[in-house]
């Protein structure tokens, strides 16, 4: 994993690179923990290169985010990679990291509820 920090005005920029597992996330934490109080931190974490996300990424990102939200500052996820967005969506912890869903996943996501699929209605046998 590599990690690249860059302030742009009030936000730090944080871009991770690589894998994040039981080996390396908690830098990320660590990361986040030196980063200045005062002002209050704004984070953003890019997480588009990431290519691998395990278990020990997850409870990274919300131990970061705790430090940051404790501080009383912000913590926003950018430009998730295909591994990360799958992993947080099983693991059901997408809104608790302030993950929102694209509009054409919510849109895909609600047909599906709604049992609609690509216009047509579903039918159960019965």
């Amino acid at each position: 994993m590599s990690l690249t920090c860059a302030r742009q005005g009030p936000t730090t920029q944080i871009r991770v690179a690589g894998e994040i597992d039981m080996s390396n996330a908690h830098l990320l934490v660590e990361l986040v923990g030196r980063l200045p109080g005062r002002p209050p931190p704004r984070i953003a974490l890019d997480l588009s290169e990431v290519t691998y996300f395990g278990a020990h990424g997850i409870t990274a990102l919300l131990r970061a985010r705790h430090l940051a939200l404790h501080r009383g500052g912000q913590f926003t996820l950018r430009d998730l990679s295909p591994a990360v967005r799958h992993i947080l969506a099983l693991a059901g912890v997408r809104q608790e990291l302030g993950v929102a869903d694209p509009p054409a996943a919510r849109d895909g996501r609600r047909a599906r509820e709604a049992g609609v699929v690509a216009g047509s209605a579903l039918s159960y046998p019965g």
